[in-house]
C-alpha cells in the first residue's frame, strides 16, 4: 500500500524554527509503525531539529560545526523518507511553502537529490508570489532542481467564485447559503 503524509503548513511566524513547515508531516512519518526503531541514530538528530515529534527517549546528538550539523540533519531527513518508502511508495505533500525558511527548502532539495530513483514523490505548493520575488536562496534551490530535471512546476489558476462555492457546499455537506458563500468568496 502507498504511504501518504499530507500536511498543510501554516504561515511560518518569524520566531518559528526553520524546519517548522516540515515538522508535522515528518513527525507523522516517524510515528508510522516500526519507523522510529529503524531510524536508529537518525532519530535524535531529527528530534533535535523538531522533525520527529515528541521523542522522550531520543538522546541529544553530538555537536558538530554548523555545516556538518545541517548535512547530518539533511541526511537523517532523507533516511526517514527512504525508510518509509521501503515499506511502499511515499507521497509527501507540503502546502504553503511560500512561508518556509530557506533551510526547509534546502532540506527538501537535498532529499530530492538523494532519493532519486526511490519511490518517493514530494508535492509542494507555494503561491505564485514566491516566483516573482527578487532572487533568493529559495529560488536558487528551485532553479537548481529544475536544471537537474528533478522538479516539475505546475502553475495552477485560482478557483473561480462558483468553484469555491461548490467546494464550500461539499465541505459543509449541503448548501452554504448565499450569505456565507459571499463572505468566503
Amino acid at each position: 500500500p502507498a504511504n501518504e503524509a499530507a500536511r498543510s503548513g501554516p504561515r511560518q511566524e518569524a520566531a518559528a524554527p526553520p524546519y517548522y513547515p516540515l515538522s508535522r508531516a515528518f513527525g507523522d512519518l516517524v510515528r508510522l509503525p516500526g519507523v522510529a526503531a529503524e531510524l536508529g541514530e537518525h532519530l535524535p538528530i531529527l528530534a533535535a531539529a523538531g522533525l520527529a515529534g515528541p521523542q522522550p527517549t531520543a538522546a541529544e546528538p553530538s555537536r558538530l560545526g554548523a555545516d556538518e550539523e545541517r548535512l547530518r540533519l539533511f541526511e537523517s531527513a532523507s533516511e526517514l523518507l527512504a525508510c518509509v518508502a521501503r515499506r511502499g511508495p511515499l507521497l509527501l505533500t507540503l502546502d504553503d511553502m511560500q512561508w518556509a525558511h530557506h533551510r526547509a527548502w534546502e532540506l527538501v532539495a537535498h532529499a530530492v537529490r538523494r532519493l532519486e530513483g526511490c519511490p518517493v514523490a514530494l508535492a509542494l505548493a507555494a503561491r505564485e508570489s514566491l516566483f516573482l520575488e527578487p532572487p533568493t536562496t529559495v529560488l536558487a534551490v528551485i532553479t537548481e532542481l529544475n536544471r537537474n530535471r528533478l522538479v516539475s512546476r505546475i502553475q495552477l489558476k485560482p478557483l473561480g467564485d462558483e468553484a469555491v462555492g461548490e467546494l464550500l457546499d461539499r465541505m459543509l455537506g449541503g448548501s452554504a447559503g448565499p450569505a456565507l458563500r459571499e463572505r468566503v468568496v
